[in-house]
């Protein structure tokens, strides 16, 4: 049975079968249960509000808490689960949750051994969030990482402007990320070609439809309610025009691509005091994307 515990958390102190989830959550949550070896606990669920942050799933903090063999233990998680209905139309939910899944549980192991290989001092690493499960069943998709809040990381809000030091530490650690394609690509080059050519190997937005199309149109007629000119909207009208034309082309491979973030953003970051970690407890996060071409100034810097 649930009873209300503090903050609006929903407090569950029966078996993990009574808990007021799909079927699927609590398929995935028994694994992490079974897997992190608790015999009896009580399960705590709060809902996280967006806060118009988040377009693409539902956020719950789960804190599990109670007994293994070892002694009381508990766990923190955070669960995303994808949204449902038919509203979001330019984008593939169950390619950005594939992606994303194979980000935080494989690509994040290649990553990490590349870098202990390489003898990077911890602190300098380029860190991935810890990923307990996560499902990718049509309709159901949802990932459940390790709740960073615990440990005392923040995301930003996104109506606020950044610091000029935030910016220099999302770009250091997002260099930190493109810098390890190179890396992969030196000495893995078979496994890098795989995963790009293949698991990464399109972008999860559904590039000259009508709805990619509609969403542009969109964005040019509330930025056309903000300007005042008539060549201002002359502008306006050809730089749209222009990207429509251009923009899939930036999603193409080339000999300079890279893994990217998919959604790099503030409030998709991680921050503990001037650290940055990339998107794990992210209000819109589509993960990984495909690949992203790096002009070749930022291609040596990289290498570097």
């Amino acid at each position: 049975m649930a009873s209300d515990g503090e903050n609006g958390e929903r407090v569950y102190k029966a078996d993990i079968n009574d808990i007021n989830i799909t079927a699927e959550q609590r398929r995935v949550l028994l694994e992490i249960v079974k897997r992190e070896g608790f015999v009896s606990y009580d399960i705590r669920i709060r809902d996280v509000p967006n806060e118009g942050g988040n377009y693409l799933g539902d956020l719950s903090e789960i804190d599990v808490r109670g007994e293994t063999s070892k002694g009381s233990s508990e766990l923190n998680l955070f669960m995303k689960t994808a949204l449902r209905g038919d509203k979001i139309t330019v984008l593939s939910l169950n390619d950005v949750y594939r992606r994303e899944m194979f980000t935080y549980m494989e690509l994040s192991n290649l990553f990490d051994g590349l870098q202990n290989e390489a003898g990077i001092p911890d602190g300098e690493k380029f860190k991935f969030v810890k990923a307990y499960g996560g499902s990718q069943k049509s309709n159901e998709e949802l990932l459940i990482l390790e709740n960073m809040t615990r440990k005392g990381y923040t995301t930003s809000d996104r109506m606020k402007c950044v610091s000029e030091h935030f910016v220099e530490c999302a770009i250091t650690t997002l260099a930190k990320f493109h810098a390890l394609s190179y890396v992969m690509k030196q000495l893995k080059c078979n496994e890098f070609r795989n995963i790009t050519d293949n698991t990464l190997s399109t972008t999860a937005i559904k590039f000259n439809t009508d709805a990619w199309i509609q969403v542009i149109k969109n964005m040019e007629e509330t930025v056309k309610s903000c300007v005042s000119t008539p060549d201002m909207v002359t502008r306006l009208n050809a730089f749209v025009k222009r990207m429509l034309e251009v923009f899939p082309d930036y999603h193409l491979p080339d000999e300079r691509s890279v893994i990217c973030h998919g959604d790099y953003r503030p409030n998709n970051m991680l921050v503990k005091e001037v650290c940055v970690r990339a998107c794990a407890r992210a209000r819109a996060c589509v993960g990984v994307c495909v690949r992203e071409r790096e002009r070749e100034k930022e291609n040596e810097e990289a290498r570097v």
